[in-house]
C-alpha cells in the first residue's frame, strides 16, 4: 500500500494504488532546472507513485541566440539525467 510521507498531511486515508501525477514546467533560461527535477523525483519515490516531469524548454519572443544557445545546452543537460534518473515509476519528458 502506497503511503505519503510524514510530512504530508491527508484526510484521503491511504494513497490509491493507482495514483500517478505529471507536472509540467515551462522554463525559459531557467538556471535550477536540473534541482527541480531532481527534486521530484526524491518526492514521487518517497510516495513511491507513478509519476512524470514535463519540461518545456520555452523560447522568447524574438528568439535570440544566448537563449537558444542556453537551451540547446540544457537539452543535452536535461537529457542526460534522464538517464540517471529515469525509473519504470518516474519518467522525464523535454518539449
Amino acid at each position: 500500500m502506497n503511503t505519503l510521507p510524514p510530512c504530508i498531511k491527508t484526510d484521503i486515508g491511504p494513497v490509491p494504488q493507482n495514483l500517478c501525477f505529471s507536472v509540467v514546467i515551462p522554463s525559459y533560461m531557467e538556471g535550477q532546472i536540473m534541482d527541480t527535477i531532481r527534486s521530484l523525483r526524491t518526492a514521487a519515490t518517497k510516495c513511491d507513485i507513478v509519476s512524470e516531469a514535463i519540461i518545456v524548454l520555452n523560447q522568447g519572443r524574438y528568439n535570440d541566440t544566448s537563449s537558444l544557445a542556453f537551451h540547446r545546452s540544457q537539452f543535452k543537460k536535461i537529457t542526460e539525467l534522464k538517464k540517471e534518473l529515469q525509473t519504470s515509476k518516474f519518467k522525464v519528458h523535454i518539449i
